[in-house]
């Protein structure tokens, strides 16, 4: 990954504006998907360390716990944090663009290390993923909510909520 820095320089009104206004970029929903990600992976966690300490933890010693603790499975933890790494890119970054290329990238990636996708969208040719997830929003989509789908059934299968019932 290339270094990042800040496309200009930064003013206080740039970064108002930038808090407050939906400029279609897919920080919001990274950020989003990130925080839904977060609260699960705390939720589990919590089924062998009961209390608040695993907030305290940031979101890749949160991955590692969850290994320890025999809870998550290692393919899952090394997508994660690939994940975070990916949302850590931009969300750390003010301006910075992530090009749909980035996020077919990250999918395949994630594919890579055993997340599923039912359709294999990070294998597919980049023109078919974008046209068929309508752009770089439905793809980041995709891949939020296959990792959602797989740390939630790591919490089911540790005797945590099942998030799949309607009740």
């Amino acid at each position: 990954m290339p270094k990042l820095k800040a496309a200009r320089a930064v003013g206080l009104d740039d970064i108002m504006s930038s808090a407050f206004v939906d400029d279609g970029s897919l920080l919001g929903p990274a950020l989003k998907g990130h925080l839904a990600i977060q609260a699960l992976l705390v939720e589990l966690i919590q089924i062998r360390i009961p209390g608040d300490s695993a907030w305290e933890l940031n979101f890749p010693a949160q991955t590692k716990k969850a290994v320890e603790l025999g809870l998550l499975p290692t393919h899952l933890k090394l997508g994660l944090d690939s994940f975070n790494r990916f949302r850590n890119a931009f969300a750390h970054v003010f301006g910075h663009q992530v090009p749909v290329e980035d996020v077919h990238a990250l999918a395949r990636e994630l594919e890579g290390y055993g997340v599923d996708f039912s359709d294999s969208v990070g294998n597919r040719p980049l023109k078919d993923a974008v046209s068929d997830y309508s752009g770089d929003l439905g793809l980041l989509q995709e891949v939020l909510w296959c990792l959602c789908f797989e740390v939630a059934f790591a919490l089911m299968q540790a005797g945590g909520r099942d998030l799949f019932s309607d009740g």
